[in-house]
């Protein structure tokens, strides 16, 4: 079995680029080829937060704040959004209650009809 890392982030995408073009001077697909097919997952709170919205239409830029607001989560200091340590931090609380949701929702029974 292969092992991978799992990349998390709001717009994780985008992320993914910025490093590929910034630290190593390539393209998103050069970068993946770079890595190899079982290098790491991706697992991204957008598409989550698009399908909670019901709309497929939510930006890809809709923010980290949109987000946590959706989900009743408080921001302490929203000055301090934009920031890497606390837009992780975050994004691990958004990803936290987004699993939450999923398990009150019982996804694995839906999944398996």
């Amino acid at each position: 079995m292969n092992s991978c890392a799992m990349v998390g982030g709001h717009n994780v995408g985008y992320d993914v680029d910025m490093t590929a073009r910034q630290i190593f001077d390539v393209t998103r697909n050069q970068f993946l080829t770079m890595l190899g097919p079982t290098a790491y997952r991706l697992l991204d709170t957008l598409p989550l937060m698009r399908m909670f919205d019901g709309n497929s239409d939510v930006p890809s830029g809709a923010s980290l704040e949109k987000a946590a607001k959706g989900l009743d989560i408080k921001i302490p200091n929203k000055a301090k959004l934009h920031t890497a340590l606390f837009d992780a931090q975050v994004t691990a609380e958004v990803m936290h209650a987004f699993r939450k949701v999923l398990k009150d929702l019982n996804i694995k029974e839906l999944l398996n009809g």
